[in-house]
């Protein structure tokens, strides 16, 4: 029994209008939820970082503090410092729905320049990465802890992905890069 395919249709302009609009979409509400539902106050386990970020405490040894089964330094020199600008909890809120945000488009081109065209099977990044069941993670602005780790990983795999025999080296050296800020991302990027 044999099957004949046909070839894919030529990229067309509007797929990849109509995938920039449900990722401006998705971004919009993840961004309206955090003004909506966030609050500029301390949420869940934030209550323990408020003597650092008000500076009843230092800050050094803070950066280091284990908090459950994570050291999360690289998210926290990070957080701290947005904190201080700002004064606002929810600027962390903001900054994990911008690095989601900006995951999700560099993943919809990457597929797209991969496969030479879009298609609508790009639009799984958005409503995966951008959808309102990480309700909880977009109102705790230190959970940029986990959007770092999935930052990174995700940047190792198209390391991988982008890598020849000509820049295996220089590869290997970014994804090396990128595994030792995975691990001070906390306990996940450990492992």
């Amino acid at each position: 029994m044999s099957q004949t395919y046909s070839a894919d249709g030529p990229p067309t302009s509007r797929t990849r209008f109509l995938l920039l609009g449900i990722w401006a979409v998705f971004t919009a509400i993840a961004v309206g939820f955090v003004f909506t539902f966030g609050a500029n106050a301390p949420y869940a386990d934030e209550w323990e970082f408020v003597p650092a970020l008000l500076g009843e405490e230092p800050a050094g040894p803070w950066l280091w503090q284990q908090h459950n089964e994570h050291r999360m330094l690289l998210s926290r020199i990070i957080w701290y410092p947005l904190f201080q600008i700002t004064h606002d909890f929810r600027s962390g809120m903001l900054l994990q729905i911008a690095m989601l945000s900006a995951l999700t488009l560099g993943l919809m081109r990457l597929a797209a320049r991969l496969r030479g065209r879009p298609a609508w099977s790009d639009v799984f990044f958005p409503v995966s990465l951008l959808h309102l069941g990480h309700w909880e993670n977009f109102i705790m602005g230190y959970q940029i802890c986990f959007v770092m780790f999935a930052l990174l990983v995700t940047g190792i795999v198209v390391v991988a992905l982008n890598a020849t025999r000509e820049t295996a080296f220089s590869s290997g050296v970014r994804a090396g890069v990128l595994a030792l800020l995975v691990a001070l991302t906390g306990g996940s990027g450990l492992v």
